[in-house]
């Protein structure tokens, strides 16, 4: 239909927050544009979403893929930045395991009731009992809301005050199937069952020092594009995505 690209430019157009539909002899929305115009266009835009639906949306979605590409080359380039890559990878903050020693490093932007990245841990956890060069960081990132924020910042003081209980913590935190629970007493459970004091791990997560932890993340987060989780760092690659057992060994092997 002749009007399809017009329709395609105003839905990208409103998408960026533009107002601009170039060479379609058709004026613009905004300030300018005159009522008749507007009712012109949403007209247009009706009848082309009601006759090639399908177009509309692989268009928009062509465009979300090229933004997400750009995206991730973005975020691709802040890796050589020094100050991040050594808050990647470098953070004393960040909990670990495996050897510190290796060229075989994994780095996982997690939450701890994000369900995928609980499939994605199984992976995680069998390779790295398969391989012993391997060494996986940690990144509490939680996207969930309050529960999430709180089972991040109790990993965080885990970390703190008990780091050599942190992966035994995490493994439990990691076995509970789906978004997990609405409150984080299965949390403090964990805690206790690892011989942790309960009340000194609950303060310490609510010091000022692991908020500033948990903020830093999230500003590391932002300058890595990081949208959802799991998201994962292997090779200097970044991978917006879980994997599983067979693409991780490949690419963690393909490390150079």
């Amino acid at each position: 239909m002749r009007y399809t690209q017009l329709v395609i430019g105003f839905l990208v157009g409103t998408a960026l927050g533009g107002s601009v539909i170039a060479g379609t002899g058709i004026a613009p929305t905004g300030a300018g544009a005159t009522a008749t115009d507007s009712e012109s266009i949403k007209k247009i835009v009706r009848e082309v979403i009601a006759q090639e639906p399908q177009l509309i949306l692989d268009s928009v979605q062509k465009f979300q893929v090229e933004e997400q590409k750009k995206q991730s080359a973005d975020a691709g380039q802040a890796l050589n930045d020094k100050d991040v890559y050594d808050k990647l990878y470098n953070n004393p903050n960040t909990a670990s395991y495996g050897p510190k020693d290796t060229k075989h490093v994994v780095v996982e932007f997690f939450d701890y009731n994000c369900p995928v990245c609980k499939v994605m841990f199984k992976s995680l956890d069998t390779l790295a009992k398969k391989d012993k060069t391997l060494r996986i960081l940690f990144v509490e990132y939680p996207i969930f809301g309050a529960v999430s924020d709180m089972n991040s910042k109790l990993g965080l003081a885990v970390h703190r005050l008990h780091p050599e209980k942190y992966y035994a913590f995490h493994e439990k935190m990691m076995g509970v199937e789906g978004h997990g629970p609405g409150n984080n007493e299965p949390t403090l459970a964990f805690i206790k069952e690892l011989g942790m004091d309960v009340e000194k791990v609950k303060a310490e997560a609510n010091s000022p020092e692991v908020a500033a932890i948990l903020d830093d993340n999230r500003k590391l987060g932002a300058k890595l594009h990081v949208q959802g989780t799991p998201l994962l760092v292997i090779g200097g690659e970044i991978i917006p995505h879980a994997m599983g057992l067979e693409e991780l060994e490949s690419r963690v092997n393909a490390i150079k």
